[in-house]
């Protein structure tokens, strides 16, 4: 069955350009879109009015020297594209270029200890059947949130993100891809089988292993900025750090010692591990983490509890504020 939208992310080799040859499941990962503006992303003009002068204030024109692309998307969690994802939002390039994947860039574009770059493909089918293709080239993450809770089960994730532009090919040509750079995808390129809220038994650690908690949410949030100096496009989209939270809502139990923890500034080891009883997903939060925020809930008619807000710092032994593995059996 033809499909109205698809949508891709692509590894780039470098800085706006795609992998030559990418794989799906590896380097091309198809995202379900199952709700309404899944995607949103259009490279939008930076606009400045002109006032008229002579004393009063009224916008004479507008002009624009620099034009941006974001966007921002939405799906499920799934197994096959989990570690991708947080590959991509937070694992930075290392020294020789091997991680979070290949990249080949000048110092001066990626440099070690910045972010790796991807491709936002999408294509919407018009009213008279024809598919409309766009490429956002050179998109770093600016936030991604992952989520899961008692009365929403399954893992879901949406993310911001800001690119080059929207207005060229693999190649960097002007003009859209075709159906041969970004083709439609089968039914078999889409995964299937999200992580579920139970996967999450056993792989929730602050301080000790935790039971009992009713909802969980990650938040990665970059400070991405995008310079375009005398270019009409970003020609550096520069990472200046990050703030990574975990805030958890857990049954209130006799015994607890997190509000003790709060008030102390503990530092803590979290760590955040999925399972579905083959594939695991690690998000380490290392040993720095503290309480940035903690209290009560006391719903009428419902379990008393404590939610509160886990704040990750910089680990003095491994010089990060998080790590992510996967492994498969």
């Amino acid at each position: 069955m033809p499909s109205s939208e698809f949508f891709a992310l692509v590894q780039e080799s470098s800085f706006g350009t795609p992998v030559a040859e990418p794989v799906n499941g590896t380097s091309r990962h198809y995202l379900r879109l199952a709700a309404d503006d899944s995607y949103k992303g259009l490279m939008k003009p930076v606009i400045e009015d002109v006032p008229t002068g002579g004393s009063v204030s009224f916008p004479a024109c507008a002009v624009s020297d620099s034009s941006v692309y974001e966007g921002s998307i939405q799906s499920e969690l799934y197994p096959s594209q989990a570690k991708f994802l947080l590959d991509w939002a937070c694992t930075r390039i290392n020294a020789g270029r091997t991680t979070p994947w290949v990249t080949t860039d000048a110092a001066a574009l990626n440099p070690p200890g910045d972010l790796a770059s991807a491709s936002a493909y999408h294509a919407a089918r018009e009213l008279d059947g024809m598919i409309t293709r766009r490429r956002g080239a050179g998109c770093k993450v600016k936030t991604l949130n992952l989520s899961c809770s008692g009365s929403s089960r399954i893992w879901r994730w949406n993310a911001t993100f800001v690119g080059i532009r929207d207005d060229t090919k693999g190649d960097g040509t002007i003009g859209a891809p075709d159906a041969t750079e970004f083709p439609e995808p089968d039914a078999d390129d889409y995964p299937c089988g999200p992580y579920l809220f139970s996967h999450t038994s056993g792989g929730l650690k602050i301080g000790t292993v935790r039971s009992l908690f009713d909802s969980v949410q990650l938040s990665i949030q970059n400070a991405v900025a995008p310079y375009a100096s005398e270019s009409p496009v970003p020609q550096v989209i520069w990472f200046g750090g990050r703030t990574v939270t975990l805030q958890v809502a857990m049954l209130r139990r006799p015994g607890a010692t997190d509000l003790a923890a709060f008030r102390a500034l503990t530092a803590l080891d979290v760590e955040l591990a999925l399972f579905d009883g083959k594939n695991t997903l690690t998000i380490d939060l290392q040993s720095a983490v503290r309480w940035s925020d903690f209290d009560q809930q006391l719903p009428v008619g419902s379990p008393y509890k404590w939610a509160g807000t886990l704040k990750c710092y910089i680990d003095r032994t491994s010089g990060d504020d998080i790590a992510v593995s996967y492994s498969s059996v």
